[in-house]
């Protein structure tokens, strides 16, 4: 897929088109109604920089990032924070940092 042919998200994070379910139809027309707010952007931000929220919703945010700057603005910070991180070497946790943790959470 051509690079200007893909969203900023795909870009910004380096997802491929074969990355993205086939079922999400981009809907770029910020003049569709975006029936979600800027709560709901947010609550479903990270499933949507994902590829993995539904098709209705999908569209929903993107109608509402083309009327909402604030979100897009917050969407593509959060985007950037997810392409970065993604890119950071992976590094094994030691088995005594797991087990401190799993004694924190079971109140020890």
């Amino acid at each position: 897929m051509p690079e200007e042919s893909r969203s900023w998200l795909d870009r910004l994070l380096g997802r491929s088109s074969n990355q993205i379910p086939a079922e999400v139809d981009p809907c770029d027309d910020p003049s569709t109604r975006s029936d979600v707010d800027c709560d709901d952007v947010r609550a479903n931000a990270s499933d949507y920089i994902d590829g993995e929220s539904s098709t209705s919703l999908t569209h929903r945010i993107k109608a509402h990032l083309g009327l909402c700057k604030d979100c897009n603005g917050w969407v593509r910070s959060l985007a950037a924070t997810v392409g970065f991180t993604r890119d950071l070497p992976q590094e094994e946790v030691p088995e005594s940092l797991k087990q401190k943790i799993r004694n924190i959470s079971d109140g020890r």
